[in-house]
């Protein structure tokens, strides 16, 4: 039987390649994945173990390990006195670090698409971190600065860049290159080191530090113990190694959303990969009934054919799940080198390939498609022998129709119901998260559409395809039975495709409600006549100085301030921004209880949900600075982003983030704009990673964002379209070897190749566009409940114009899948084809 297995895995091509195309796709998209994924992870974690090697302990303000992205205040020089008399302390070190805006020696400015430009102070305790080329920095405007960067910027030894910390445009020269253990950047950061004094004059902290470092000759833990009793209340003394598992830690929350998000969509992937997988196995085994009633007459029982079906599935599933995996590996390093070319820089290093990840790539493709495999093999086995060997039998087809019906519509309506509630009812903390419900209801939802589908395949098949009949003669007829003949082959086939443009349908109603909603609040609350803001990702803020220059223009009447942090409520994180008055007067927000104009020392502004507190309660929050703190709630809004807002007092008490994220510009009634942007840029000219738009280049920036992220989505779901196309080409491909005769009997009565080759093209098209009907009907379903559950703070809009070329690329789809099946049909020997079977 194991041998009658492999022989019929091999001797199937059509099927044998389909298949292995559809499983191995998506057993690529798991591996790649998994396999850049650990690949970053490990990185890192040696990264942070090597940057946290040269010292035993680190000494600083007390902070809730739990702020993964928070700063805690610096601490004053004289702890450095303190710390260096304690017994067991070999050497102490006080350091600074801070984030940095740089411009080159050609005046243009330093940035990549990676992590800030880190400034910090040229260690005296063992480092990573040693000299490559020049010297390390002595004088009070020196700087060296990474290896990477300086290749890359072209900046040499005696170079002159300009740094800017919280203050204005400093002058520094370069005194060298740095390497990190021989790599030429510390995980593709950009790193400037700095005299200790140097980094105190660029990020405002005369007297003090930002953290020590010690190297102990006894016991770390006993050493640790001597500092915090030295030092009071408010420091920390924690392990190096302590410190690098925190960092780590932190790092692999956000490896793991990366990770989680893209397996969604390999998910999705599968889940429509078991769809194809199951149509083709259904084809086929129609096609082999004589076959399988021969082996079941000569004495094979009908589990054995049942095994025979899904030992052939695991020898399709094993070799594909195999060049799948191949195929990962091979696109991990496609995505690195991808990120590699747009300057976006990545940890050095060879990927990191592990047994569990190609154990899992191939238990994935293996399981999806025995399990796709499964009721088509069950049904194999339930044939008569007798019934299949006479002339003309076909399964029976009206009563498995009913038994679609009474399993689909509970299915569907199992399904919509999840939707619903993950969607608009509020649960009880102790439920599950009501993601889950959603994905659930999503997927059950899916699968009864698909069992439904075949029972309206034949009046949908035929009132899609009369445009075609009409237009196309007979060869347009014939596409329209063909389409029509089978509906459960028709509604399989339409469902692959209807999974993948469902969710294109999704996204785009989302990504069109977002730009929508975005325009609207920009036209409507947007009262500044600029915007300064950090150019890219290489910028977290820029110094408040701008600010100053800014406000002392004659030009400018107003002028708003923002600054943004991270706090916790309930142990979870939350960012929290400070804003001056005048932010909030030229960014109106629609408060809906209280005043923003209350704002002021201990109190909160929440935006408006289900757990806002309402005005007059107080909110708990850990902050970086200060540690737990109890503030007033004196406003609620909503329609804005998902935030705390304080006032800039109340930030800057709990807070040390220094760096200005947002300005909000307002010039005098009197002054013309291009005059006042003029006088603008001329007072901030020396400040590089800084950007400056009116309304228009504003909102037209964030509306390029969400497209962004929409072309991402739909990259992202291309890999489950282009399977939904290869099941298309699958049905095509066996549908034309069963109808062999048919085929030439129809050659043999005058039609010509090109008429054949058309009539297959557009069974095709309408296929496809069923399928694309169906996907878009459940994606504007899925769009418009996930818009109104959001609520107010989105506005629906539909894409009408978008939802239409997604048909059109349905119908396009469907005459690409045709084209190789078609010239097989139209080549097919009539007299060879007339005596098939």
């Amino acid at each position: 039987m194991w041998r009658a297995a492999v022989k019929g895995a091999l001797g199937h091509r059509a099927r044998l390649i389909i298949t292995g195309l559809v499983v191995g796709f998506s057993v690529a998209f798991v591996v790649a994945t998994l396999v850049f994924t650990d690949t970053l992870s490990q990185s890192f974690d040696d990264l942070f173990e090597d940057a946290f090697a040269g010292f035993d302990i680190q000494v600083r303000s007390e902070i809730d390990p739990e702020l993964t992205f928070a700063v805690p205040a610096p601490v004053d020089a004289s702890t450095l006195d303190v710390v260096r008399s304690l017994d067991g302390v070999e050497q102490a070190q006080g350091s600074v670090t801070g984030f940095l805006q740089l411009q080159g020696p050609d005046g243009t400015p330093i940035e990549s698409a990676g992590p800030p430009i880190l400034g910090l102070t040229w260690p005296e305790v063992p480092s990573i971190a040693s000299i490559r080329e020049g010297s390390p920095p002595t004088g009070d405007s020196d700087v060296a600065i990474d290896a990477a960067t300086a290749a890359r910027e072209s900046v040499r030894v005696g170079d002159r860049l300009v740094a800017v910390g919280l203050g204005g445009p400093t002058e520094v020269r370069v005194s060298g290159s740095v390497e990190f253990s021989g790599a030429d950047s510390a995980g593709g950061a950009i790193t400037v080191f700095s005299t200790v004094e140097l980094g105190q004059r660029l990020f405002d902290l005369e007297g003090r530090y930002s953290t020590l470092e010690v190297v102990v000759d006894d016991d770390r833990s006993a050493v640790a113990s001597r500092i915090e009793a030295a030092l009071g209340e408010g420091f920390d003394a924690i392990a190096a190694e302590d410190l690098a598992r925190q960092q780590v830690e932190g790092f692999q929350d956000a490896i793991g959303f990366i990770r989680t998000f893209v397996l969604v969509f390999a998910g999705v992937a599968l889940f429509v990969g078991a769809f194809v997988i199951s149509n083709i196995f259904r084809v086929t085994i129609a096609q082999r009934t004589r076959e399988l009633a021969v082996l079941r007459a000569i004495g094979a029982s009908a589990a054995q054919i049942r095994n025979l079906m899904l030992a052939e599935a695991g020898v399709i599933s094993l070799l594909a799940s195999l060049l799948g995996v191949v195929g990962g590996i091979g696109l991990a390093s496609l995505i690195r080198a991808v990120f590699a070319g747009a300057a976006i820089p990545l940890p050095e290093g060879p990927l990191r390939i592990t047994a569990g990840t190609i154990a899992a790539g191939v238990a994935t493709g293996v399981v999806v498609t025995a399990g796709a495999a499964l009721v088509p093999a069950v049904k194999a086995a339930s044939v008569s022998p007798i019934e299949a060997m006479r002339e003309g039998f076909r399964p029976p087809g009206r009563r498995a129709l009913r038994g679609r019906i009474m399993l689909g519509g509970p299915l569907s309506a199992l399904g919509a119901a999840g939707l619903l509630v993950g969607l608009f009812v509020r649960l009880p903390d102790t439920a599950p998260d009501p993601i889950w419900f959603v994905g659930a209801g999503a997927a059950s939802l899916f699968v009864g559409v698909a069992v439904l589908a075949a029972v309206i395949a034949r009046p949908v098949a035929g009132f899609l395809g009369r445009p075609v009949a009409l237009t196309q003669g007979v060869t347009g007829t014939l596409a329209r039975e063909n389409a029509m003949r089978s509906p459960r082959r028709t509604g399989l086939t339409a469902s692959a495709l209807m999974i993948s443009l469902a969710l294109v349908g999704l996204v785009a109603i989302l990504a069109d409600s977002a730009r929508t909603t975005a325009d609207a609040l920009l036209e409507d609350r947007f009262r500044a006549d600029l915007i300064i803001a950090p150019s890219g990702f290489s910028s977290l803020g820029f110094s408040p100085e701008i600010a100053s220059i800014v406000t002392d223009l004659d030009e400018v009447t107003q002028v708003g301030r923002l600054r943004r942090g991270e706090v916790l409520v309930d142990g979870e994180s939350r960012f929290v921004a400070g804003g001056t008055p005048g932010f909030f007067d030229l960014l109106a927000f629609d408060v809906v209880a209280g005043s923003l104009s209350d704002l002021g020392p201990g109190t909160i502004a929440v935006r408006e949900g289900d757990e806002a507190p309402p005005v007059g309660d107080a909110v708990e929050l850990t902050a970086p600075v200060g540690g737990l703190r109890t503030l007033r709630v004196v406003a609620v809004y909503t329609g804005s982003p998902n935030a705390y807002f304080v006032s800039m007092d109340t930030f800057e008490e709990s807070s040390s983030e220094r760096l200005d994220a947002q300005i909000l510009v307002l010039f005098d009634a009197a002054v013309d704009f291009e005059d006042g942007r003029r006088a603008v840029e001329q007072a901030v000219v020396g400040f590089p990673s800084i950007q400056i738009q009116d309304q228009e280049a504003f909102r037209n920036e964030a509306t390029g964002q969400i497209g962004g992220i929409v072309n991402l989505l739909y990259a992202l779901l291309a890999v489950s379209i282009v399977i939904g196309t290869l099941g298309v080409i699958g049905t095509l491909l066996l549908s034309v070897v069963e109808r062999t005769r048919e085929i030439g009997l129809l050659r043999a009565i005058g039609m010509s190749r090109r008429q054949v080759r058309r009539m297959i093209r557009w069974e095709s098209v309408i296929i496809a566009v069923f399928g694309g009907v169906l996907g878009t009907i459940i994606g504007v379903a899925f769009g418009v409940s996930v818009v109104v559950a959001i609520g107010d703070e989105l506005r629906l809009s539909l894409p009408a114009g978008q939802l239409t070329v997604w048909l059109l690329v349905a119908a396009l789809l469907g005459i690409l899948a045709a084209t190789y099946p078609a010239r097989r049909a139209a080549r097919l020997d009539i007299l060879q084809a007339i005596a098939y079977e």
